[in-house]
């Protein structure tokens, strides 16, 4: 009984830092974390920490089989299209993306399916 009470207990305390980090997270524009944290009566290092507790508990909360999911199977041949004909002005159409260390080149000839599939990983990258 009491290691449920104090599940429960660790369970508020981590709703009540992941409320507390949404409100810092929409703080005025202009105003540091520093500023925010000592006009919430809070350590800039207790912060921190419990970020990482509520990140920590968020991805053992997340099962097992939606984190295998996050890797989308690409063939080599969407990445590398073959073209037999190449058009001339393709190099003014070309748009290539930076984004995490992670190169992506959009050229007419990418598909529409694939570039909103490499679009949607990247969206969740932090």
């Amino acid at each position: 009984m009491n290691s449920q009470t104090s599940k429960i207990a660790q369970n508020i305390r981590l709703q009540e830092w992941a409320h507390m980090i949404q409100e810092c997270k929409s703080r005025p524009a202009g105003m540091t974390i520093d500023a925010w944290c000592a006009q919430h009566n809070i350590t800039k290092c207790d912060y921190y920490y419990r970020m990482r507790a509520v990140r920590k508990a968020c991805i053992e909360a997340v099962p097992a089989e939606v984190v295998q999911q996050a890797i989308v199977p690409v063939s080599m041949e969407l990445l590398n299209p073959v073209d037999d004909h190449p058009v001339p002005g393709d190099a003014a159409e070309t748009i290539e993306l930076t984004f995490h260390g992670v190169n992506i080149k959009v050229t007419p000839q990418t598909s529409d399916e694939l570039l909103k599939k490499v679009l949607g990983v990247l969206a969740h990258v932090e």
